[in-house]
């Protein structure tokens, strides 16, 4: 456990060590990145431990159904028994496996691409990235690579691609790459697909007003909702998924940051002209969490929608004006940042609590197929 706090410190240090600042004419303080080289040295130290890890994790262990999947892939079979992955993960899982490289290695390369994609994402659309180092560690989207070998892939994906959609100046063409980088995310895990009405209504310039009279209809309208949906789950997709009760957890935490967007709605607005889309998304998370018990899987749902906050958080930060009011927010988020990562990495059936490496046995890992 230790190990992931000593990685987590360097990371942030070396992120504030390779960041440039500035101030915009307002006044307000902007930091970035000074290059893609810059971001993949501060996230080396969470690379190294996890690209080298073993047996860590849920869908990363050696023999589970993961596995399988990998060895069925070679043969031209996707996925295992009536499972079947999204193509962008099988194609991946059939390059490697086909050539029989060891499972070891497939995992390296996944823990590349994750981190990879990542550092590019937080140095293309971070205001703040030593705040979306911390945001991506402690709310666990970190860990989702070395669980979640799916989903972790689309995540970074669309980390990627949220970088690019705050990280350039409003257009045409900074759409079509979002969209593109979004369907392409969909092929290794279709949650994905939920960013393109993320990304449709970022667009849109609400009100606070109209922000606050969304969430409170979102809010009420929840036992209708609920209702609704699981109709069209039991109608269109029988009874094979099916919710898993109201998010709690998933709703306090959207609700705070939804607010504190609110809060400081204007604050935001005179910072940064397309600020507006932090507060938008923010919003839209909170009523899909507040809903969270008429959707399947809402840890699935939450999982997909928690990467905003990799660049949310930070704006927040940089736009509150007032020191002490942005000394009192950036405690509170830091906070409730650790004392979600400490919830979850610390609970009993935590899959990342004991850490074990390749290094253990690295002649004989290395080379299992």
């Amino acid at each position: 456990m230790i190990s992931y706090i000593i990685a987590l410190i360097i990371s942030l240090l070396l992120s504030m060590l390779l960041s440039r600042t500035n101030y915009s004419d307002n006044g307000f303080k902007t930091s970035h990145l000074i290059s893609w080289k810059s971001a993949m040295i501060v996230l080396l130290p969470l690379f190294f431990l996890l690209a080298f890890r073993w047996n860590v994790g849920v869908d990363s262990v050696y023999g589970n159904s993961y596995t399988i999947a990998y060895h069925n892939s070679a043969k031209g079979i996707n996925g295992i028994g009536n499972v079947h992955f999204e193509m962008g993960y099988f194609l991946l899982s059939r390059l490697f496996a086909s050539n029989h490289i060891p499972f070891f290695w497939f995992l390296f390369a996944l823990s590349v691409i994750f981190i990879l994609l990542v550092g590019l994402g937080i140095q293309r659309g971070s205001v703040y990235p030593t705040w979306s180092v911390l945001v991506f560690v402690c709310l666990t989207v970190y860990f989702d690579e070395f669980s979640s070998l799916r989903q972790g892939v689309a995540e970074a994906i669309s980390i990627l691609a949220l970088g690019i959609f705050f990280g350039e100046e409003k257009s045409k063409k900074r759409i079509i790459i979002t969209v593109t980088l979004v369907i392409v995310a969909g092929l290794f895990h279709r949650i994905a697909y939920i960013y393109l009405v993320i990304i449709l209504l970022a667009q849109i310039r609400f009100t606070r007003k109209q922000l606050i009279i969304m969430s409170a209809v979102g809010l009420l309208a929840a036992p209708i909702i609920k209702l609704t949906f699981s109709w069209i789950i039991r109608t269109f997709i029988g009874t094979k998924y099916s919710t898993v009760g109201f998010g709690a957890s998933y709703t306090f935490f959207s609700a705070i940051i939804a607010a504190i967007c609110l809060f400081i709605y204007y604050d935001l607005d005179t910072a940064d002209k397309n600020a507006y889309a932090c507060t938008n998304i923010a919003v839209l998370i909170f009523i899909f969490m507040a809903n969270s018990s008429a959707l399947i899987l809402p840890f699935r749902v939450f999982d997909a929608l928690k990467v905003c906050y990799i660049f949310i958080i930070p704006y927040i930060i940089r736009g509150v004006c007032c020191a002490k009011k942005r000394l009192f927010i950036g405690l509170l988020i830091f906070i409730l940042l650790v004392g979600w990562f400490i919830n979850i990495i610390y609970l009993e059936d935590s899959s990342y609590k004991i850490y074990r490496s390749v290094f253990e046995n690295w002649d004989y890992i290395t080379t299992l197929y």
